[in-house]
């Protein structure tokens, strides 16, 4: 039985197939990036080459093959990642820091002869405000 109902199946499938042209045929890989004729060579892998619009595009050979951005997108600062706020607490013989995330407060505590690491040194005692200079 078990037989019938697979050899009823691989011929549903044939019959599916053959009303749709056979095999799904495979789409065509995007055209992978070339760099340009005019290009200027940078250094061993990399070229800049500007468009008919002025955009000015800055090739690389990858290990994955040519890599093409504008080159004002390179060149963009990347914004400082923001640190989140953490509160110090002075218990005496320890520090209480807490910090507020997603998930809850995450909350943990140092005493004072303990090695603290540069985040917590740095909230314990922070860096004076930089005093503006005087012109004549």
């Amino acid at each position: 039985m078990r037989a019938v109902a697979l050899l009823w199946t691989f011929a549903a499938s044939l019959a599916l197939a053959a009303q749709t042209g056979g095999p799904a045929a495979k789409a065509a890989p995007p055209a992978a990036a070339q760099v340009p004729s005019g290009a200027t060579k940078v250094d061993a892998n990399t070229w800049t080459w500007r468009d008919a619009q002025g955009t000015e595009w800055t090739f690389r050979e990858t290990p994955f093959g040519i890599s093409r951005y504008r080159t004002e997108d390179a060149n963009r600062p990347t914004p400082a990642p923001q640190k989140p706020d953490t509160t110090v607490t002075d218990l005496g013989s320890a520090w209480r820091f807490e910090r507020q995330t997603p998930f809850g407060p995450q909350i943990w505590e140092k005493k004072k002869t303990a090695e603290l690491n540069a985040d917590e040194r740095a909230l314990v005692n922070p860096a004076p405000a930089p005093v503006p200079a005087q012109g004549k």
